[in-house]
């Protein structure tokens, strides 16, 4: 019985999602019944968008010709279950913006009637944080063909949403910039992304890393009343950028640092090795500067519990902005990561 209403349930949730991203479904049927007329849809030179003739167009669907955007939503879905509400977030808004819905932005409200541009989504797993696995992914999206009437499924992108962390968004940004594709990241913070000569069509809705830094080196400084400070980092784009940002932001403080990098690899050995250094300064605050927070971060305090400058109420410990991975998680009372 309780099988049988789990099912149910699950199967109520799916068509909820269903009925509310409804124009998702109704334009990839359009796109796929135009495809399948040749010259009823096609991407005019030096554009993005898809071209549907009138004549392919159900009246019961529009009474216009229509553009149509392909956006690739790319991120790492098996990671964590946050990377899903992004990519379902960007459904919605698609769906808002097809339906002209204002009710979340009342500017969208009627935009339907005013706009002829329609959005379809397509979902890329990148795979693991390293960036290799989510550079092939968005290689794989390039590589397509301009007139693959063979796979419907898989069109030419419009732009992307994606990717995940500063290391994958570096590399993916240089390589849809030169497609003449534009890529916005709602997480990478790496400053190096703010370079127009390297990165040309990316765009992000959050601050980069030098716009944290400066802040957090005030919070340090000004709040706190810290002089003595141990950075660790992680050796990779995110990481890089933050520490430039923040040597920046301290030079006109009475704050003195010392910073200290996890390399790429993060074997036991190098963890002992950068909690080691860390004791060996004799600080008692610690900032972290860790990219993929959840497994880092069980890795990183139960290594400074061991070498006791963590849980001995004489030292503190301070993560950075996507560092911070103890919201939503439970971690048993009186163990080395329940500090």
């Amino acid at each position: 019985r309780r099988v049988k209403e789990k099912k149910k349930n699950l199967s109520s949730k799916h068509q909820y999602c269903t009925m509310i991203l409804e124009s998702l479904q109704r334009y990839d049927s359009l796109r796929s019944s135009a495809s399948s007329s040749q010259g009823k849809i096609y991407r005019p030179k030096g554009t993005n968008i898809d071209l549907v003739s009138s004549d392919a167009i159900n009246k019961t669907v529009d009474n216009s010709i229509l553009a149509l955007c392909h956006v690739v939503i790319a991120m790492p879905m098996g990671n964590a279950p946050y990377y899903f509400g992004t990519a379902f977030g960007a459904s919605l808004a698609a769906q808002h913006l097809n339906a002209g819905d204002g009710f979340v932005v009342p500017e969208m409200d009627g935009l339907n009637d005013r706009c002829a541009v329609r959005f379809t989504v397509e979902f890329v797993e990148t795979g693991s944080a390293d960036g290799s696995a989510a550079l092939e992914a968005i290689l794989n999206v390039l590589r397509r063909e301009e007139r693959n009437q063979t796979n419907i499924s898989k069109p030419l992108p419009c732009a992307f949403i994606g990717t995940a962390t500063s290391t994958s968004t570096v590399s993916t940004s240089i390589f849809t910039g030169i497609a003449g594709y534009p890529q916005v990241s709602p997480m990478a913070t790496s400053s190096a992304l703010s370079d127009r000569t390297q990165h040309p069509l990316f765009a992000r809705p959050i601050p980069s890393d030098d716009g944290l830094a400066i802040p957090a080196a005030q919070y340090f400084s000004e709040i706190i009343g810290i002089k003595r400070l141990a950075v660790l980092y992680d050796n990779n784009a995110y990481g890089n950028a933050y520490v430039r940002a923040l040597k920046r932001a301290v030079r006109q403080m009475e704050l003195d640092v010392e910073f200290f990098d996890v390399p790429p690899t993060k074997k036991v050995e190098d963890w002992a090795k950068a909690v080691t250094d860390l004791k060996n300064t004799g600080r008692r605050y610690f900032f972290a500067i860790m990219a993929y927070g959840q497994v880092d971060y069980g890795r990183l305090m139960t290594e400074a519990y061991r070498r006791e400058i963590a849980g001995t109420g004489r030292h503190t410990w301070i993560f950075a902005d996507y560092g911070v991975p103890v919201s939503g998680n439970t971690y048993e009372k009186g163990s080395e990561v329940a500090l």
